[in-house]
C-alpha cells in the first residue's frame, strides 16, 4: 500500500530543498505529477485517490477528504494549475455547508459512505455527520492556499468555538 497524502509533501520538501541546495530536481517534479493522474484518480471527483498500489501505483477506493485537504496545501508551488484544478473539484465534492456547520466532508457527497455519517477513523479522525474533523483542520490551510476565505472563515470560528474551555477551565 502507498498512500499519494504522503508522496506529495515529499515532493514540495525535495523542490523546496533546491531552494537552499542550489540544486534542481524541476524535471523530476514536472514528471511526478503522473503518480497522481490516470489510474491513480478517484472517477467520481477526479482527484487522487487515498490509497493506490506500491509497485504499480494503480489507485483504489475513493478520493478522502482528510488526504486531499492536505495534500492541496503542499500542491501549488509544484503543479499550479492542476492544484487550482483539484482544489475546484474538491471544492465541488467535499465541501458541505448546512444551517449551523460548514466544513469539508471526508467522503464526496456523491459515495454512499463505507462506515455511515457517524464513525472514527485512524487517520480521519472523528467524522461526525460526514464532516472530518481532520479534513476541516487541513482545510483551514487549504482554503487560505488557495484565498478562499468565506470556506477558511468558519472553519476558523469552528475550530475557535470547540476549542472553548469548560467551566473548570479544561479543554
Amino acid at each position: 500500500q502507498c498512500y499519494p497524502v504522503d508522496i506529495l509533501p515529499a515532493i514540495a520538501a525535495i523542490r523546496r530543498a533546491d531552494e537552499v541546495l542550489g540544486t534542481d530536481h524541476s524535471q523530476f517534479v514536472e514528471r511526478a505529477v503522473r503518480a497522481f493522474q490516470g489510474e491513480a484518480v478517484d472517477e467520481l471527483t477526479g482527484l487522487p485517490t487515498y490509497t493506490a498500489d506500491s509497485h504499480t501505483g494503480q489507485g483504489y477506493g475513493p478520493a478522502r477528504g482528510v488526504g486531499i485537504a492536505f495534500m492541496l496545501i503542499w500542491a501549488p508551488p509544484l503543479w499550479e494549475d492542476t492544484s487550482r484544478e483539484w482544489y475546484a473539484s474538491y471544492d465541488r465534492h467535499f465541501w458541505q455547508r448546512e444551517w449551523a456547520t460548514a466544513g469539508f466532508r471526508e467522503f464526496s457527497k456523491e459515495l454512499s459512505y463505507p462506515y455511515g455519517k457517524w464513525f472514527i477513523d485512524v487517520d480521519a479522525g472523528p467524522v461526525m455527520g460526514g464532516y472530518g474533523t481532520a479534513a476541516s483542520a487541513f482545510g483551514i490551510g487549504t482554503a487560505r492556499t488557495y484565498g478562499r476565505f468565506d470556506q477558511a472563515y468558519p472553519l476558523e470560528a469552528e475550530a475557535l468555538a470547540a476549542s472553548w474551555p469548560l467551566p473548570d477551565g479544561t479543554r
